[in-house]
């Protein structure tokens, strides 16, 4: 047995010339995608910590990568303002989707498979037809840079979180405003919906503080604060069974104070 591959030390996978800026897993936890500031996506055998492809198509750094719910197949968005639809089978880009003004930051699968979407600095969410490639929804009313985007498991409403700490809840058949929650006071890193009704939503950013959101039907957008120790929360997800996971940079106390 591999020694670096052990549950007690983590799994270490090199590689990459830059740094990384995004994983994703696969729905079979099986595989896992890194998006890198070297320009490239990387496809990674969990079991083995081997480096299966690399994935060369973006002019610029990779800001973020999406496995499909269903596996198979991946989107990235990066500093060139494309979002791509990628194979896990082709180290070719099947759909370049363009249309933002500024970078991509982040990019995320409708559960439906079918969208793709993406938030960008030009502060704008776009919603794409991944068999086409085209846009069918955009989704303006962001005062600053979108930075994090999320898809309701239901399908019917979006979330972008942006720089100034605002998050906005959109219905995605009307491309209306459903709830402006703003009481982040840094931007916001990660958001997330809960599983089945999706009647809650998590934001996490920079102020250190985690956000959960009633925003299912009937909801009137009510906010409950859960502190960290003054960490910045990257990432917020809910697992299958609605227990909220939290992620951040560990900040040591200060003995002299």
């Amino acid at each position: 047995k591999d020694p670096k591959c052990s549950p007690e030390r983590g799994t270490s996978m090199m590689g990459h010339s830059a740094a990384v800026y995004s994983t994703s897993l696969s729905p079979d936890n099986k595989f896992v995608l890194s998006a890198s500031g070297d320009s490239t996506v990387r496809l990674w055998d969990v079991a083995s910590a081997e480096n299966v492809v690399t994935y060369r198509g973006h002019n610029f750094p990779v800001w973020d990568c999406s496995f499909s719910p269903l596996g198979h197949y991946f989107a990235t968005a990066s500093h060139d303002r494309t979002v791509r639809l990628w194979s896990t089978e082709s180290v070719y880009p099947l759909r370049l989707m363009a249309g933002h003004l500024s970078d991509v930051d982040c990019v995320t699968f409708h559960p439906n498979c079918n969208y793709v979407a993406s938030g960008s600095l030009d502060r704008t969410c776009r919603l794409w037809d991944v068999t086409q490639g085209d846009c069918v929804r955009l989704f303006k009313g962001h005062a600053s840079p979108l930075t994090a985007v999320a898809v309701s498991a239901c399908g019917k409403m979006l979330a972008t979180g942006s720089d100034s700490g605002e998050v906005i809840v959109w219905d995605i058949g009307t491309s209306q405003v459903m709830f402006s929650l703003k009481g982040h006071t840094g931007a916001v890193h990660s958001l997330d919906f809960s599983r089945g009704d999706s009647r809650l939503l998590a934001s996490g950013g920079q102020d250190g503080i985690i956000k959960l959101w009633e925003v299912g039907t009937g909801a009137s957008g009510k906010e409950t604060s859960l502190a960290t120790r003054q960490a910045i929360v990257h990432r917020v997800k809910f697992s299958r069974t609605n227990l909220l996971l939290a992620a951040g940079a560990y900040v040591a106390e200060d003995k002299d104070k």
